[in-house]
Formats: structure tokens, sequence, C-alpha cells
């Protein structure tokens, strides 16, 4: 659970979150169970969350909501998103490397030119995620819920094992 302490920071903008990450109290930081559309109410329109250049490497975000939240140029690498949701969220330029969000809903989410090099997506239910520009060298997509792919699969760079089959 998140402190509050964390929450503060979180509202406080990127580079206020990154400098505090970068001293010895936001070190291990654990934003499970958060709701970022609770939490961190936006300023536009409708009122949701919007996250640009943060660093969330290495952190807790275990059963987090990140549903119609939109995070730009922001730094996943090492997360743990087991269980969560992030259905209906726009991430452009993200770096998700050596992240694991198996077991989590992304469907309907848009990852627009973002990094999943040595992700594990295992068990993830992805209909109609969309992946455009994404890397996804040596990530994990075994039993991935693809049941109805967009028309952006194609322009994926995906590697994955001769072993493997999306039985779609």
């Amino acid at each position: 659970m998140p402190t509050d302490k964390c929450i503060e920071m979180l509202n406080s903008g990127a580079d206020a979150w990154n400098r505090w990450r970068n001293t010895n109290e936001g070190h291990n930081v654990d934003l499970g169970d958060i709701d970022f559309v609770s939490v961190c109410p936006g300023d536009g329109f409708y009122d949701l969350p919007e996250f640009q250049g943060y660093n969330f490497s290495q952190t807790n975000m275990n059963r987090v909501s990140m549903r119609n939240s939109t995070f730009i140029e922001c730094d996943f690498s090492g997360c743990y998103f087991h269980f969560s949701d992030l259905v209906d969220s726009y991430c452009l330029r993200c770096n998700f490397s050596g992240s694991e969000l198996n077991v989590s809903k992304i469907g309907s989410a848009n990852f627009i030119d973002c990094n999943f090099t040595n992700t594990d997506l295992s068990y993830c239910s992805a209909e109609e995620t969309n992946f455009t520009g994404s890397i996804l060298l040596g990530t994990n997509l075994s039993n991935m819920s693809l049941v109805k792919p967009t028309s952006q699969m194609h322009k994926l760079m995906v590697h994955v094992p001769m072993e493997f089959q999306l039985g779609i």
C-alpha cells in the first residue's frame, strides 16, 4: 500500500517525484492497490490523470488500476504489475522492459512505441490492445488472450520462440 508521502509526491509532478525517488526515502516504492484515477485526478476535460516523464522503475504495482490514465515517456522497467488493470490506458514511448504484467487486464489499452523487451505478459487479457511500434523481443506471451486482435498487430517487432504459437 502506498504511503501518504508517496501519494503526495505522485501528485507533485514528475520532477518532484523523480527527485524524491533518487533519495533513500524514495527507494522501494510501493504503489500496490492504487487507483490512479482516484488518487491523482487530472485537470483535463474528463479529469483523468496524465503522467509524463515519471520514473516508476522497480516499483510494486501489484493490483494497481491504471484504467483510463495516460502515461507518456514513463519508465516502468522492472515493475511488478500482477493482477493489475490497464484497460483503456494510453502509454506512449514507455519502457516496460523486464516487468511482470502476468495475469493482468490490458484490453483496449494503447501501447504506442513502448519497449516490452523481456517482459512477462503471460495470462494477460489483451483483447483489442494496440501495440503499434512497440518492441516485444524476448517477451513471454504464453496463454495471452488475444480474442479480438486489432489490425495493428502486423506492425509489431516481435520475437517469438518457434515452439510458441498464438493460436488465433
